[in-house]
């Protein structure tokens, strides 16, 4: 099984690899490439007026910039979390369910052509999944064992899924929804202890949602 696991994450590692440097940077890449590497206190200035989105992924992408500042480095930083993602998802789907399906749903993310295309760009999405996928592992962790350790932890990767994209937050909701399947008795304290922490964690976020609105949306036609 392991051996099955490695290939199949060989596999999307060679996908995604393929041809990372081979097209030039577009607008919301070459975005990235420019917040990263303002001066910092340019670069805080940006986030927090305009760009706080993706404020993790930038944040990293600064730090990243030290290693190189071509197209195949800077993508790499997707393509990293992409690969990373595939064995999560095996985990996940076989211990919700079983082997063979965390086997299938491995492969089918492993060829996924919009998880590959995502993953050679510079932009957070790839890292978005990766932590919505901890997030969710760690829900499931809090839910079916005691243990504050996993909630902290629970707490922080969804916090971290938040500022690395706002439409992570989605997953909360999910995450509570599923809640009305399980037939045990919940641990109300740890869940709410969670739920508590990251809407601390979230605060920030909610702040510059409500207060920062510039347009960032405006280029999106209305709906007839």
């Amino acid at each position: 099984m392991l051996l099955l696991i490695t290939a199949i994450t060989v596999l999307a590692a060679a996908l995604r690899f393929y041809l990372l440097g081979d097209k030039s940077f577009w607008l919301d890449e070459g975005n990235s490439w420019v917040i990263a590497q303002l001066p910092a206190g340019a670069f805080w200035r940006r986030l927090w007026s305009q760009e706080f989105n993706m404020v993790a992924y930038y944040g990293l992408l600064r730090a990243w910039l030290h290693l190189g500042s071509s197209e195949a480095v800077i993508r790499a930083l997707s393509v990293i979390p992409a690969v990373a993602t595939v064995p999560a998802v095996y985990e996940l789907g076989s211990h919700l369910f079983d082997r063979r399906t965390g086997i299938v749903a491995t492969l089918l993310l492993a060829i996924h052509p919009a998880h590959v295309a995502y993953s050679q760009e510079a932009r957070g999405y790839t890292l978005a999944i990766l932590l919505c996928l901890l997030s969710t592992r760690l829900f499931v962790r809090v839910v079916e064992a005691p243990g504050w350790g996993f909630v902290a932890l629970y707490a922080l990767m969804s916090a971290l899924a938040i500022y690395t994209h706002f439409f992570a937050a989605l997953i909360l909701p999910a995450q509570a929804v599923s809640l009305l399947a399980w037939r045990k008795r919940l641990p109300v304290g740890r869940l709410s202890a969670a739920a508590a922490a990251i809407l601390v964690l979230a605060v920030p976020a909610a702040v510059f949602i409500l207060t920062r609105d510039i347009g960032q949306l405006a280029w999106i036609k209305a709906t007839s």
